[in-house]
């Protein structure tokens, strides 16, 4: 939801670990997004293990550093459950048979092919229209910000006219990037549409539109798929790895991309 409370040297480790790299006091930590929605989830199954001796948790959700945090101290832990991998969506049978026939971004391996492809995952879910890989995810996807409370601020939703006016007319560098990413992503959903009309019957690109934006602030890389991400009764992850390099042309070997809530 709201990145300000993000401090700038806070960084993600490839398993979901939040690592503090300085010796700064973060006063604001994590904030746990709220949601309507009846779920089984509970803040204890978001913050896995928390070290006590370093954060207090207040009563609005949020967690402050009590003390200086030490380089290389571990804070909280995301269980695997609670992320969402490209690894997740290409194994689903609707992804494989509605949208792996997809040309996004010339059918090559690239961070934003696989985000488009999760972001097409997620509002399927959101939907009820697929059932989960993991029964969290439908969690992860409720707690995100619908379309509606990204439309009034974010650049890639907000009439070209404010958006010429902030920044500084239709030639400055910062208004050609958000063009140019508005109409990859408007792409993207096309093109799962003219492929899929099941897909385009379900899903808006209203509500596309606000899970890639989510996907595209919350991404990052996970530099190991390891032997634990086999499924139980299938083949080794490596020939896997192999079936996908072969029929969407996507590397598990090179890394994967998560997101968590």
């Amino acid at each position: 939801g709201d990145q300000r409370w993000v401090p700038k040297k806070l960084a993600f480790a490839t398993i979901g670990v939040f690592v503090a790299l300085n010796y700064e006091k973060i006063t604001s930590l994590l904030w746990i997004r709220s949601t309507k929605e009846d779920t089984n989830m509970t803040k204890e199954d978001i913050l896995h293990r928390v070290s006590k001796s370093h954060l207090t948790e207040l009563t609005d959700g949020k967690l402050l550093a009590a003390d200086y945090i030490p380089i290389g101290t571990e804070l909280v832990e995301i269980p695997r459950k609670m992320m969402i991998w490209d690894l997740d969506v290409v194994r689903h049978a609707f992804i494989r048979e509605e949208l792996f026939q997809t040309r996004l971004v010339g059918n090559i391996d690239t961070a934003e092919r696989r985000m488009a492809l999760m972001s097409a995952y997620m509002a399927l879910l959101r939907n009820e229209v697929i059932t989960p890989i993991f029964d969290a995810h439908v969690s992860v996807v409720k707690m995100l910000p619908l379309y509606e409370e990204y439309a009034g601020f974010h650049p890639v939703l907000i009439d070209l006219s404010r958006l010429e006016q902030a920044l500084g007319g239709t030639h400055s560098p910062g208004y050609q990037q958000i063009i140019s990413t508005r109409e990859q992503m408007h792409s993207e959903y096309n093109e799962f549409a003219r492929v899929s009309k099941l897909f385009a019957r379900q899903v808006s690109i209203e509500e596309y539109l606000s899970f890639r934006i989510a996907v595209q602030s919350r991404a990052f890389h996970v530099s190991e798929i390891t032997k634990s991400e086999a499924l139980e009764e299938g083949p080794t992850i490596q020939k896997e790895k192999e079936y996908y390099r072969q029929t969407i042309e996507i590397d598990f070997d090179e890394y994967a991309i998560a997101i968590m809530p």
